[in-house]
């Protein structure tokens, strides 16, 4: 029997059987690294468990991939089915003497379908979800356990009145993945409503433009452009969304600097910070490089000014235009301008772009397939440190890597 830790420890050991306990902690590609030490074995079983957490994150992303067991309650009168977790707390009911044999003056579970008296939960079978999966995923709630009461769900769920609350209920009562609605600041509705704003004062896509703000979320052969303009009345035009995919992708958005007229441009330094360099010198005081920093008071902090090391280094190379974010401070503004309308939208179905998606080139609507998913998929966090036991802010993704939230908010820099 081993146990993994360290750096280096997932890349030397080789192994038969792999459980990973806890999966609500652990980032899919610490999983897949993992995984990788059962690559040479002809046992190669994996087995994960976790409270869950995030929907479409961490366990969940497993148990989806998997034939989604969960169990359902049978009902005797009627004969329906039911995963009560589903219908929680619908599935409960308050016994004054209307359930014949239940126990008075005390909260009884009841069918969903005919709301008669279910003595004993425990009392059906799984049904698959996902029939055909490779894998079996299996979900298990506390309403199937012996020892925990329907009043000790209800009152646990009378106290949960707060978001952290109520996803610690979700989570460890039900079983189930959950976000707040108030972590995620932007629906599609929402989105969706800055178009309707957008298409009424006649906003449509620009092939061209001056005095634009550009944000540029960049990966390795990947970057995600997003340009606005500033309206008369003070609000936010978006003109042109893109998603680069070459060898060079700021080549592109050389071009794009050029074609656009753009005053400010921000992009993330990272990962690939000497192209980003190299990309921003060449518009000096036009292009700033965007890092993160744990800003107490400000939301951003600009360095315009040339550092001792900038001084020592190849005027290329030099990184004299900077901005330092407080990455949530910045999302929160950036995704309220969505939520509120001041970042309007022309039609979504006017711009049409061919994309790289998992290996296969596809014809998508750019911005609400892509841009409006992202969009919706950023989730405003606030949560404790285990070591200081502090809480602190944090912008998690939800499911995917939302780059184009990122563009968007590294625009609204651009703008600030």
């Amino acid at each position: 029997f081993l146990w993994t830790s360290g750096g280096v420890t997932t890349e030397s050991r080789p192994m038969d059987i792999l459980s990973l306990d806890e999966v609500q902690g652990m980032s899919l590609g610490q999983i897949d690294k993992v995984y990788e030490r059962m690559s040479a074995s002809n046992i190669r079983f994996r087995f994960m468990l976790s409270t869950a957490n995030i929907p479409d994150a961490d366990i969940d992303f497993w148990y989806k991939q998997g034939t989604q067991h969960a169990w359902h309650t049978l009902c005797d009168r009627c004969g329906a089915e039911t995963d009560l977790s589903e219908h929680f707390p619908a599935c409960v009911d308050y016994n004054t003497s209307q359930h014949a044999g239940a126990p008075v003056n005390e909260y009884v579970y009841v069918c969903p379908a005919c709301r008669a008296w279910i003595p004993n939960t425990q009392h059906g079978r799984f049904i698959e979800g996902n029939p055909g999966a490779s894998t079996e995923s299996y979900h298990i709630s506390q309403l199937i356990s012996p020892t925990i009461t329907p009043r000790d769900l209800m009152e646990a769920w009378n106290h949960a009145v707060t978001g952290d609350q109520r996803k610690t209920f979700f989570n460890r009562k039900l079983g189930r993945p959950y976000i707040d609605k108030d972590q995620l600041p932007v629906t599609m509705a929402h989105c969706l409503a800055c178009v309707e704003e957008g298409k009424r004062i006649g906003l449509t896509w620009q092939t061209s433009g001056h005095d634009c703000l550009m944000g540029i979320d960049q990966m390795g052969s990947f970057n995600v452009v997003i340009i606005k303009r500033r309206l008369p009345d003070g609000r936010q035009a978006v003109v042109h969304v893109e998603a680069i995919f070459n060898d060079s992708p700021f080549d592109r958005c050389e071009t794009l600097m050029r074609t656009y007229g753009v005053a400010v441009c921000v992009v993330e330094q990272l990962p690939n910070v000497n192209d980003a360099r190299r990309f921003a010198n060449k518009f000096p005081g036009k292009v700033f490089l965007a890092g993160y920093a744990d800003l107490r008071d400000d939301m951003m902090v600009w360095g315009d000014n040339m550092t001792t090391s900038d001084r020592r280094t190849a005027e290329e190379d030099r990184s004299r235009h900077t901005v330092a974010l407080h990455q949530y401070k910045a999302m929160q503004t950036s995704l309220f301008r969505v939520r509120d309308k001041f970042c309007l939208f022309p039609d979504p179905q006017d711009l049409i772009q061919d994309v790289l998606d998992r290996g296969e080139w596809k014809r998508i609507q750019i911005v609400r397939d892509w841009l409006f998913l992202h969009l919706t998929k950023t989730a405003l966090v606030v949560e404790e440190d285990e070591e200081t036991r502090r809480r602190r802010p944090k912008v998690m993704k939800v499911g995917i890597d939302p780059h184009f939230s990122f563009a968007n908010m590294l625009c609204d820099v651009a703008w600030a």
